[in-house]
């Protein structure tokens, strides 16, 4: 047995024997060789894109080098406002509207290049204590083939899925930039509204008795007043205390956006939103935890806060300055950039997603092991692009960092 030593700041994602096919070594190739623009803000990594390719003894691809993302945690645990509390008590909302500002700007890069993210939710965004983002499990990405064809998705989240791919087979069907926009929508919707989603309220009808996901279907969105399946939940936020062309866009995507999916705000559009209502962001005279945007209006959040009995800005002991930062991500340590998936449609949210992550410690255990049984065939193959590392005379290869194009950095 050989041991591999340890390369700062790279992750090996290594698959199982099942997911080791030539399909999935073709997308990954695929995507080594065209990386997205806006890879890297800096030293910090935008998308833990897949940067070389790893063999096993058979001569198959076993899975690739990445990204090593530390200090950061999901997405997921920020939308809700005890665990924000216990993980992040110094975030305000000018955070939130920072990290909704940076998820748009990767997925705008994404969609530039022909991307796909297919499976697009809290889960696979991990969020740096300065509000930068990490999208991981690149791997699952829909990935453009040269012929013009696409390396699919197979996976979602029901919750995060535009109602007209409710119900379809992932593995069988190329997506759109489209379904992204309504997955991003909702995304946003959970940031700036307390963990809320759009599709989610009280029923108006005594025959509705949906989730969401039914919700979603119906086009059901709670706050538009032109439907009349579901009034908002009570303790939600008000929506009309977002920004308007904020809450526009929302309408835009999740109404008129139901029948018609061109109509859905891009990414991009998204970005350049959110960073114009950034200079109109107040500070609460009472409370400096209440961060809002206003041109007249009292503070929303004091307002909810006596509407529903409890500040959920007031459940963290102390405050400091807000940062923000252009591409975007909260602290956790030596995680992984990516994970493995599994799942096909659009049934609810991939068990992959937890259920094969491959931390750190598991990662180097799991390629030990494996470099253990193929000693005696001389070791791993190099990747089809990068340099042959000479490290211990393995042949992993690396391909460098892509240049990328940064969004810059700023601090309000």
């Amino acid at each position: 047995m050989r041991l591999i030593p340890a390369r700062p700041g790279i992750a090996i994602k290594i698959y199982t024997d099942a997911l080791r096919t030539d399909e999935r070594a073709d997308k990954l190739r695929a995507m080594i060789d065209a990386p997205p623009s806006g890879v890297y803000e800096g030293e910090h990594v935008s998308i833990a894109w897949p940067l070389g390719l790893v063999w096993d003894g058979a001569g198959r691809v076993a899975g690739f080098t990445m990204p090593l993302v530390s200090e950061a945690r999901e997405l997921a645990s920020l939308v809700n406002p005890r665990s924000r509390a216990r993980i992040a008590p110094d975030m305000t909302w000018r955070h939130l509207l920072t990290v909704a500002r940076n998820v748009s700007s990767v997925v705008a890069s994404l969609h530039v290049a022909g991307y796909v993210v297919g499976d697009l939710s809290e889960r696979n965004f991990l969020v740096a204590a300065n509000g930068l983002v990490t999208l991981i499990d690149c791997d699952s990405l829909q990935v453009p083939k040269s012929d013009g064809g696409a390396f699919v998705s197979p996976v979602g989240t029901a919750r995060f899925t535009a109602p007209e791919l409710l119900g379809i087979d992932f593995s069988v069907v190329s997506r759109t930039a489209e379904g992204d926009r309504f997955a991003l929508a909702i995304l946003l919707f959970l940031l700036l509204s307390e963990g809320y989603h759009p599709f989610q309220g009280v029923p108006a009808q005594a025959d509705f008795a949906g989730d969401d996901v039914t919700a979603i279907r119906a086009g059901a969105f709670a706050h538009s007043p032109t439907q009349s399946i579901l009034t908002p939940p009570p303790a939600a936020p008000r929506f009309a205390s977002l920004p308007p062309v904020i809450a526009q866009h929302f309408e835009q995507t999740f109404v008129r956006g139901h029948l018609q999916p061109a109509s859905r705000v891009n990414a991009d559009v998204w970005r350049s939103s959110l960073d114009s209502v950034a200079d109109a962001l107040q500070v609460c005279a009472r409370e400096p935890r209440h961060v809002f945007w206003s041109l007249d209006q009292d503070c929303p959040w004091c307002t909810r806060a006596r509407e529903i009995g409890v500040d959920t800005w007031r459940l963290a002991p102390r405050m400091a300055t807000a940062t923000r930062q252009s591409s975007g991500a909260i602290p956790a340590t030596g995680r992984p950039a990516a994970q493995p998936r599994t799942g096909s449609s659009a049934t609810g949210h991939s068990s992959g997603a937890n259920a094969t992550a491959v931390l750190v410690l598991a990662v180097m255990a799991l390629f030990i092991a494996i470099v253990g049984s193929i000693a005696a065939s001389g070791g791993f193959s190099g990747s089809t692009t990068g340099a042959t590392s000479a490290a211990a005379g393995v042949g992993t290869s690396v391909a460098p960092a892509p240049a990328g194009t940064p969004y810059g950095t700023y601090t309000p």
